[in-house]
C-alpha cells in the first residue's frame, strides 16, 4: 500500500480468498456519525485480513445518461485508517444495489472498496463533493451536506479465511519481482494474454458484435460474423458450487465463469484483457455508455466509434457491475488480472493522447471499480505510441489513485523498446514492462530482460520485466488445434519444445517475472477469435511446471539471483545463479556439463529435473560436488543425468554446508 510503516511492509500472514464486492452474500454493519440510512459498511461474515470492505453511501439520485454527470461532477473518496497509517480509495456511482441483475440506469447508490491488511479496528472518513468537472479538475468543490466528513468504524478479524487471501495484495516494492504482501513471496506469473477481447462477451449488457477489419478477417478466416464471444467451450467448466453467487440476472455468465475456472484448474495464475478497444482490432469492449444502437456503433468507422458512438464521459453502470461480478470470481480463484487500458489503434482517442478530462474520468472509474482485487496489473496500453511525457503524466495520475503500490507497466512494439529509456529512474511511476518479442527464435528475449532490468536498476528504480507477446505476430504460442499456414505471411508456427525451452525457461532464467501467453492471429484459435483456452493445454502444462519449480525450489532466492550463462562450457545453456549459494542450469545440449565455481568453497547437492515430464528432483551420477576454492581447476563436473527422461534437463546446484 502506498502509505505504510516498516512494520506494515514486513507484515506476513497466511490468508485465503474472497472477492464478492457485490453485496448479495454480505451483511451490512453500520457505524456512522450521520443518519444510518445514508452510510453502511458491508463485510463478509467472519471477515479477516485482505477481505474486501465495501462502503455504501446513499447520495443524490442521478442517471448514467442524462442530467448532472455522476462520473464527472461528483467525486467520492474514502480514507481508511487503523490508527497508525491511512489509505484513500476512490469511489464510484453504482446507481442501484442490483445493477448487474436489473440493468438499472438511475439511483442514489455510491460505493468504495478497501482491502484491510490486518485485523483490528478500522476507521473511515467520507470525502464526497460536487462541482462542474470536479473529477478532472481536482478542484475542491462543494461538500455534500450530511455525507462529506462523515466517519465510522468497523472491525476486521485477525485470521485470514483461506490461503489465497493469506497471500495478500500483489505489490511493487522496488525489487526485481512483485511480492505478495501477506506471505512475502515473489510472484512468477504465467497465463493467457489472449484473446485480448476477453470481455467482448454476449452476456454483458450492450456489448456489440462488430466484425474484424477486412484484411484481418481474411487472416482469421472470419468474414461473415462478429468477434463477440459466447465462451461456449468453457460452459462445461462452470462450477455451480463456487460460481453460482457470481452469476447475474439469475443465470447469465456461466460460460465466462467456467473459462476462469478452467484457467485456475490448469494452474495458471494470471489472465490479461483489454478494457477499452473502441476503434481498435475488436472494437467491442468498452465501459462507456453507447449513444447509438449496437448495430449502428458496429457500422461506424473506428474514430467515429469514439466521437459519435459512445459518450466520452459517461459509463454503462450495469455493464461495469457485470464485469465486476465475473472478475470478482477470477479474483476469488487467485488469478492476477492484467488490465490493458487501451491499444495502439485508440491510444490517442481520449484527449488526443494526453491526460485530460476524458482520460482522468476514465482512469478514476477503472481504479474505483477494479483496484480492490488482490492481484492487479495496470498496463498503460498495448503497443503504445504515446509520448514519454504523456506516459509519465498518466502513470503518475494512476499512482495518485492507487493506494496499494500496484504493478504499473506499458507495452510497446518490439523494435521500439528504446522508448522505455525516458521513463526510467523515477521519471514515470511505471514499475516495469510488458515486452513484445520480434524474433521467431526468441533470441531477443534474454538480452531484452537483462538489458532493461540492469538499465532500470542503474537509473535508480528497479523495474520488474515481463514479456507479453512471444512466438511471432501471426502464430504465437503453439496451438493444440490445427493451424492455418499462410505462406504470404512471415514467420512459422513454433514447436512446443521451442516454446518450452526458449520462451518459458529462457525468460524465467533471465530474471523475468514470467510470461503472458499470446495466441497470434493464425494460431488455430487466435488473439481475437479464440473462445477456448484448451487450444493451449500443452503450453499451460509446461508453463505451470516451470512456475511451480520456481515457487518450490527458488522462491525468495530469486531476489539474489541473476543470469550468468558464462558459468558453463556451452554458451547456449541458460544459467541463473546466486553465486556460491544456488545455481539453476537449463541444459540445451547433451555435452558434459561443467560449472564454473572459481573462488567458491563448500559442498553442493546436484539434482536434476525433467521440464517436459515433470516429477520430483532426481539424482544423476554425481549427488554432491565440492567447490575448489581458488584452485586453478575451477570448473566442476556435474556428472550425467538420470538414465530415464525426456532428454531435456534442468540442473539445480545448491549449497548444503
Amino acid at each position: 500500500m502506498r502509505k505504510h510503516s516498516d512494520s506494515f511492509r514486513s507484515f506476513h500472514l497466511l490468508v485465503q480468498s474472497f472477492s464478492a464486492v457485490f453485496l448479495f452474500c454480505i451483511s451490512p454493519i453500520v457505524h456512522s456519525t450521520t443518519a444510518e440510512a445514508q452510510i453502511a459498511v458491508h463485510q463478509i461474515s467472519e471477515a479477516g485480513p485482505y477481505d474486501i470492505v465495501t462502503i455504501e453511501v446513499t447520495g443524490p439520485v442521478l442517471d448514467e445518461s442524462s442530467g448532472p454527470n455522476p462520473f464527472a461532477d461528483y467525486r467520492l473518496s474514502v480514507a481508511f485508517s487503523n490508527g497508525r497509517e491511512e489509505w484513500t480509495v476512490p469511489g464510484y456511482f453504482a446507481a442501484c444495489a442490483d445493477a448487474a441483475d436489473s440493468s438499472c440506469t438511475r439511483g442514489s447508490l455510491w460505493r468504495a472498496h478497501f482491502i484491510p491488511y490486518k485485523g483490528g479496528q478500522w476507521e473511515y472518513q467520507i470525502d464526497f463533493r460536487t462541482g462542474a468537472n470536479i473529477v478532472a479538475s481536482g478542484e475542491e468543490g462543494r461538500p455534500l451536506a450530511g455525507l462529506d466528513g462523515a466517519t465510522g468504524k468497523f472491525t476486521v478479524g485477525d485470521k485470514a479465511r483461506n490461503l489465497i487471501r493469506a497471500r495478500g495484495i500483489l505489490q511493487y516494492l522496488s525489487e526485481r519481482y512483485y511480492r505478495w504482501q501477506g506471505s512475502g513471496r515473489p510472484f512468477f506469473n504465467f497465463g493467457p494474454d489472449s484473446p485480448e477481447n476477453t470481455l467482448a462477451y454476449v452476456d454483458f449488457d450492450s456489448t456489440p458484435d462488430g466484425a474484424p477489419p477486412n484484411l484481418l478477417g481474411r487472416d482469421l478466416g472470419i468474414t461473415q460474423r462478429g468477434l463477440r464471444k459466447s465462451w461456449e467451450p468453457h460452459l462445461r467448466d462452470y462450477d455451480e458450487a463456487t460460481a453460482r453467487p457470481y452469476l447475474w440476472a439469475e443465470s447469465k455468465g456461466k460460460a465466462i465463469l467456467g473459462m476462469f475456472k478452467y484457467l485456475h484448474d490448469t494452474g495458471v495464475n494470471s489472465v490479461g484483457m483489454l478494457v477499452f478497444n473502441a476503434g481498435g482490432d475488436d472494437k467491442n469492449v468498452f465501459p462507456h455508455l453507447l449513444k447509438v444502437s449496437s448495430a449502428e456503433y458496429s457500422a461506424m468507422a473506428p474514430q467515429m466509434q469514439w466521437t459519435d458512438g459512445v459518450h466520452n464521459d459517461r459509463y454503462d453502470v450495469s455493464k461495469l457491475a457485470q464485469w465486476q461480478r465475473a472478475l470478482s470470481y477470477a479474483d476469488s480463484l487467485g488469478l492476477q488480472l492484467h488490465f490493458r487500458l487501451q491499444e495502439v489503434e485508440n491510444n490517442d482517442f481520449m484527449d488526443s493522447g494526453r491526460l485530460g478530462r476524458e482520460r482522468r474520468i476514465f482512469l478514476r472509474e477503472m481504479l474505483a471499480r477494479f483496484n480492490h482485487f488482490l492481484a492487479v496489473k495496470w498496463n498503460l496500453g498495448e503497443e503504445n505510441k504515446q509520448s514519454s511525457a504523456e506516459l509519465s503524466e498518466i502513470s503518475r495520475y494512476i499512482a495518485s489513485l492507487d493506494t496499494y503500490d500496484r504493478p504499473l507497466v506499458v507495452h510497446t512494439y518490439p523494435e521500439q523498446k528504446e522508448r522505455y529509456r525516458p521513463l526510467l529512474g523515477g521519471h514515470s511511476a511505471l514499475t516495469g514492462t510488458a515486452m513484445q518479442s520480434s524474433n521467431i527464435n526468441f533470441s531477443d528475449i534474454r538480452p531484452d530482460i537483462i538489458k532493461w532490468s540492469t538499465e532500470s536498476r542503474l537509473a535508480g528504480r528497479q523495474w520488474v520485466i515481463g514479456y507479453a507477446e512471444l512466438g511471432g505476430t501471426y502464430y504465437g504460442a503453439p496451438s493444440d488445434y490445427p493451424v492455418r499456414i499462410h505462406h504470404d505471411r512471415p514467420g512459422r508456427p513454433v514447436t512446443l519444445e521451442e516454446y518450452r525451452r526458449h520462451a518459458i525457461w529462457n525468460a524465467l532464467t533471465a530474471g523475468a517475472e514470467g510470461i503472458d501467453v499470446y495466441y497470434g492471429f493464425l494460431g488455430g484459435c487466435g488473439d481475437l477469435d479464440c473462445e477456448d483456452h484448451r487450444s493451449r493445454a500443452r503450453v499451460w502444462s509446461d508453463g505451470v511446471r516451470a512456475v511451480r519449480f520456481f515457487e518450490k525450489h527458488i522462491g525468495t532466492s530469486a531476489f539474489d539471483m541473476s543470469p550468468d550463462d558464462r558459468l558453463t562450457l556451452d554458451d547456449s545453456d541458460y544459467v541463473f545463479a546466486a553465486h556460491g549459494q544456488l545455481y539453476l542450469i537449463f541444459v540445451t545440449s547433451i555435452a558434459p556439463v561443467m560449472v564454473e565455481l572459481y573462488g567458491q568453497s563448500g559442498r553442493y547437492s546436484v539434482q536434476w529435473y525433467d521440464p517436459a515430464n515433470d516429477g520430483e528432483l532426481q539424482v544423476g551420477t554425481i549427488a554432491e560436488i565440492e567447490a575448489p576454492g581458488r584452485s586453478d581447476r575451477s570448473r566442476v563436473d556435474l556428472g550425467q543425468p538420470p538414465s530415464s527422461g525426456s532428454g531435456e534437463w534442468v540442473i539445480l546446484v545448491k549449497r548444503i554446508d
